[in-house]
């Protein structure tokens, strides 16, 4: 009896504590309003690139915005040369209708994060894939800006198998960390790598993976997701010259962009290049947390016919 009243007594206590230590917390009212915000900017924002104005797409860009694609020179620096891309990107293709936004914030409201799903379809209606896009926003100035973006097509797992065993083409080479803080990051990134199927991203965490199915919201969904990247492909292991990070200055925020190989362990021996990049949120001295990942694999302009082939 008296142990059965010592734990009726503990019980409660250890409920309390946890939700006053480790259980979910309310959101505050600029967390909320963040969220909120980057919603509809980011809606507005893809609209505006269903209707071909390129320029209020970019209204929203900061100077040293990152943009990246899915082609072999995957990155654009800068707002000018990003606006400049997605002009000639416009060009072949037209990006549909919004299917889902998800947003994360944190509790603070000046750093938010969004995962976008698209149809994509040639301007022919020839092939219509999903596409994904990715960004972190920054807010200065009451202004949310963009820190970097991310678009990437969504095949299945069969169609990039189909393109892997043809081999892609050689990544570039990316451009070294500069800096302490950003050297920090790359560090810290070397080290996650080490561990990846064990990454620990933040509670509001989205992820984004390399076919049509991939998406996960929430630290345990991202977290699950991520080990299953790594039992489905393999260990990954950095590329030469295949690792870029950037931390803007008095922003305590920060990106990655690693050039990846993987073998999955059924395909052969066939090594498949893919593109991770992730944005982190500083947490104290030599903390980073992640906030967003989006994992991709180059879609070359033959992956069409290569498609048919896989159905």
């Amino acid at each position: 009896m008296r142990f059965i009243a010592g734990i009726a007594v503990v019980v409660p206590i250890m409920v309390v504590l946890w939700v006053l230590v480790g259980g979910p917390r309310p959101e505050p009212a600029a967390q909320v309003a963040a969220r909120h915000a980057v919603d509809s900017l980011t809606r507005a924002r893809l609209a505006a690139l269903e209707q071909g104005d390129v320029a209020a797409w970019g209204a929203a860009l900061r100077p040293d915005v990152l943009l990246l694609g899915d082609d072999v020179d995957p990155a654009r620096t800068g707002r000018e040369d990003a606006i400049a891309e997605m002009r000639r990107e416009l060009g072949p293709t037209i990006p549909g209708g919004v299917e889902r936004v998800t947003v994360g914030a944190t509790r603070r409201g000046r750093l938010a994060w969004a995962a976008a799903e698209l149809d994509h379809r040639a301007a022919d209606d020839s092939l219509a894939r999903p596409l994904r896009q990715t960004a972190a926003y920054l807010l200065r100035d009451d202004e949310w800006r963009v820190l970097i973006e991310n678009h990437s097509q969504g095949p299945t797992w069969e169609e990039i198998k189909a393109r892997a065993a043809r081999g892609f083409p050689a990544p570039v080479a990316l451009a070294a960390p500069q800096g302490r803080d950003a050297e920090r990051l790359a560090k810290r990134f070397r080290r996650a790598l080490a561990h990846f199927g064990r990454m620990r991203p933040d509670r509001q965490a989205i992820a984004v993976g390399p076919s049509r199915s991939d998406l996960a919201v929430g630290d345990s969904a991202v977290s699950v997701m991520v080990a299953d990247w790594e039992r489905r492909l393999g260990a990954p292991r950095l590329a030469t010259d295949g690792l870029s990070t950037w931390v803007p200055r008095r922003t305590g925020v920060g990106w990655v962009v690693a050039h990846l190989e993987v073998s999955p362990p059924d395909w052969g021996g066939i090594t498949l290049p893919l593109r991770f990049t992730g944005v982190y949120r500083e947490r104290g001295e030599d903390g980073w947390g992640l906030v967003l990942a989006h994992l991709s694999v180059g879609v070359p302009d033959d992956l069409e016919p290569v498609a048919e082939a896989a159905r």
